[in-house]
């Protein structure tokens, strides 16, 4: 009968035999002999382990963006390098908001092959400083998960004389007017202005088209308190219109 190779009890002391770490203890006393082998395995589990989940090195992780007047979105690349000496995998690509969305080439990277992550940012409406964050994870689930940042400029691309009207208690409910004017090269026509409370009434008159309104805003009483927006509506950019919210509050 054939006798069988060396048979191990698990996937470690296979590992550790194969690097020589496992020797015969017939030379050795057993207790010094078990503290050897058991901390030559667990400095080997460690250091693969660690190069495992420090593989992707990357360019940049932040990038600075300015939006231009007009723009409908601003887009970020993050290029990067398997610099391990294992394969890599991306197990998710997760945006910070729905306005952001990521993506890869593909999923499976080789040791020393390069890719990126694309991070695309909807400017819509919004104005001022934006922060928008893409997580990517890979395997093995243990690694530590990368954030990627999208911080993006956005110009006030319309000025409002005033953005918040109010009313004291009791007083007559005389109209309140503010006054909107396109900073932007390219036209902005508002098409209409919607009240987020029965009590408020919005007028909205065009003085230039695209470059100048009027808009009054008036509040059935003021008898009680009130909190509510009125919100003008652009016609551009298509799908996703800009929006301007002017607060009106009766104290």
């Amino acid at each position: 009968m054939k006798k069988s190779g060396p048979r191990f009890a698990s996937p470690i002391l296979f590992i550790a035999k194969a690097s020589g770490v496992l020797k015969s203890t017939q030379n050795h006393s057993g207790i010094a002999c078990h503290f050897r082998f058991a901390s030559r395995v667990v400095f080997l589990l460690a250091l693969a382990t660690g190069s495992a989940q420090a593989q992707l090195v990357w360019e940049k992780t932040v990038h600075n963006l300015r939006a231009q007047p007009g723009d409908e979105k601003v887009e970020a690349v993050f290029p990067f390098r398997n610099a391990g000496a294992f394969p890599v995998k991306i197990t998710q690509i997760q945006s910070s908001c729905g306005c952001t969305t990521a993506r890869s080439e593909k999923e499976l990277y080789a040791p020393g092959e390069s890719g990126e992550i694309t991070g695309i940012f909807k400017i819509g409406g919004r104005v001022g400083r934006q922060n928008k964050t893409i997580t990517v994870r890979t395997d093995p689930p243990s690694a530590k998960p990368i954030c990627l940042a999208m911080v993006t400029e956005i110009s006030e691309n319309v000025a409002l004389d005033r953005r918040v009207v109010f009313w004291s208690r009791g007083e007559p409910p005389e109209a309140r007017e503010i006054h909107l004017k396109v900073l932007q090269t390219v036209p902005i026509r508002i098409v209409r202005a919607d009240s987020s409370d029965p009590r408020l009434r919005a007028t909205l008159r065009e003085i230039a088209p695209g470059r100048e309104y009027l808009l009054q805003v008036r509040v059935a009483d003021t008898s009680a308190p009130l909190k509510g927006e009125v919100v003008l509506v652009g016609d551009s950019p298509a799908g996703s219109p800009q929006t301007f919210t002017v607060r009106a509050r009766v104290k």
